[in-house]
């Protein structure tokens, strides 16, 4: 992904005056935080993939940072990730779980919830098990 910032610099010359517009490109890595916030919503790579109609190769260079990503992609992302394209390009400042969107903290809550359930029976079956051994 690259990201286009200008500077401008005026000039006289000849009693007029000139703009110069400096151009500078630079490369935006945005692949980590689409891997962090992917793995805070315990997706695989092959769901992402699916969701945007990629190979899994393809996506993971993504992650790695090893294409560039057009805008249409950067919005595909972001819906999928539950974010913006500004959080992905680090424009927004915050904690991840203020970018993702509702939906996603409520399902991610939901499994939190259900592995708290899980854990519980687990303990009670264990304490049954050590009860019948003593």
């Amino acid at each position: 992904m690259h990201c286009v910032k200008f500077s401008l610099q005026s000039i006289m010359l000849k009693n007029f005056s000139f703009a110069i517009v400096k151009i500078k490109v630079m490369r935006v890595k945005i692949g980590l935080e689409i891997k962090k916030l992917r793995k805070l919503q315990r997706f695989t790579q092959e769901q992402i993939a699916q969701k945007l109609d990629l190979s899994v190769a393809g996506y993971s260079r993504i992650e790695r940072d090893e294409v560039n990503v057009t805008l249409d992609r950067l919005q595909e992302l972001s819906d999928v990730l539950g974010t913006t394209p500004e959080f992905l390009l680090g424009w927004e400042s915050g904690k991840e779980t203020k970018t993702v969107k509702d939906s996603s903290l409520d399902k991610i809550e939901r499994l939190y919830q259900d592995q708290i359930i899980q854990l519980k029976e687990e303990i009670v079956f264990l304490r049954k098990q050590l009860q019948t051994e003593a």
